[in-house]
This record gives structure tokens, sequence and C-alpha cells, in this order.
């Protein structure tokens, strides 16, 4: 099935005290975005979702099938 949009979730590492993002995190949402790009992707939007209680947060990341990409 051809997928024009797709969405994925991106865990990162456990915070237990403070929700707060490091370089380790934002280094894993890098090479996520490149490896969907070099797939035919390119990024819509991306949320960090932390919720009260959640030892783990998440990226929520949607992406575009670049219209120069074949089917």
């Amino acid at each position: 099935m051809y997928r024009r949009y797709i969405t994925e979730i991106l865990e990162l590492g456990t915070k237990w005290w403070s929700g707060k993002l490091n370089e380790e995190d934002i280094e894993k949402l890098s090479t996520c975005i490149e490896q969907r790009y070099k797939e035919g992707w390119d990024l819509v939007s991306y949320e960090y979702v932390m919720t009260y209680g959640q030892a783990r947060p998440q990226f929520v990341i949607t992406y575009k099938r670049r219209d120069d990409w074949p089917v």
C-alpha cells in the first residue's frame, strides 16, 4: 500500500526527575529524521510528549513522502 504520510513514535531515555532533553535525545531525533529523508520522507512535524508520571518521554514525528520519490 502506498502511503503519502507516516507517523512514528521515537522513545527517549528514561527521565526520572526531569523531562528536559539532552544531547543524546537530540542526536537520536536527528538520526531518525536523516534516515527517513534517505528513504524519501520529508519532516512535517514533531512533538515532544511527556506526561505526568511517564518515565520514558517520546517524540511523535510525522513525515510526508517527497513528490520526486518513485513509488
